[in-house]
């Protein structure tokens, strides 16, 4: 079995080339109510897409966020979370 995953060093990309792949995506998600998007690119494609800060990689392939890569938005999940938490416990 062949993985076809990339490496991290091989998954550079400009801010355009991920608006191009992530253009699909967007027009499922646009037809639904109630979701939202924590896209990491708002934070790390300008206007570059970065893969790594400091020497640690922001990416353990290229589709996931590694730890360090993750904590970067930890603030943004919580506050994420914390709406959708009031929203269901309103209901």
């Amino acid at each position: 079995m062949t993985n076809l995953r990339k490496s991290v060093a091989d998954i550079r990309m400009s801010a355009g080339e991920y608006k191009a792949e992530a253009r699909d995506l967007d027009a499922i998600l646009a037809q639904f109510e109630g979701i939202e998007v924590l896209d990491p690119a708002v934070t790390l494609c300008r206007p570059d897409c970065r893969i790594e800060i400091d020497g640690r990689y922001l990416y353990s392939d290229e589709n996931h966020l590694s730890v360090f890569g993750a904590h970067l938005f930890e603030a943004d999940l919580k506050r994420a979370l914390g709406r959708l938490l009031g929203e269901r416990d309103r209901r």
